[in-house]
């Protein structure tokens, strides 16, 4: 009886030590800042020079540069995805412009470090032509 009650009694001060712990030395997931990244539809500029003729490539302006940013390019409705090439790109650009790809579809992954992923789904690469996506950091921002 006497070992009963003794685990009744410190059961609720382990209870309040722990509560104590978790939220002193955990990780602080409910205050972190984050910042979305957004790229507005794509179109299409024409080119009429022969080195268009099977492939094209992604170019845009690049709104509130952070410090560097990358694009994985993908192949289209993969998953996992499949990556096929990526692109790192530094804070002196306000514009971008990807190595050439060959025409087709694509999922592009844009990362920056303190942004949260954001994919285009299925932007096509035309012959004879670039495909113009502007991307736009941290017009949104919240705490998660």
């Amino acid at each position: 009886m006497k070992n009963k009650s003794l685990i009744t009694g410190t059961f609720p001060l382990a209870l309040l030590f722990l509560g104590l712990a978790c939220s002193v030395f955990s990780a602080d997931y409910m205050n972190r800042r984050f910042k979305e990244i957004e790229t507005p539809k794509p179109f299409y500029l024409k080119r009429t020079t022969a080195q268009w003729e099977r492939q094209g490539r992604i170019v845009g302006e690049v709104k509130n540069m952070p410090e560097m940013f990358t694009i994985d390019i993908c192949a289209a409705n993969s998953k996992p995805q499949k990556i096929l090439k990526t692109e790192t790109f530094d804070a002196h650009l306000s514009v971008y412009e990807t190595g050439w790809l060959g025409a087709g579809t694509y999922d592009i992954t844009y990362k920056s470090k303190g942004y949260i992923d954001h994919t285009t789904y299925g932007v096509t690469i035309k012959p004879y032509s670039d495909c113009v996506v502007n991307v736009i950091f941290g017009l949104t921002e919240y705490l998660r």
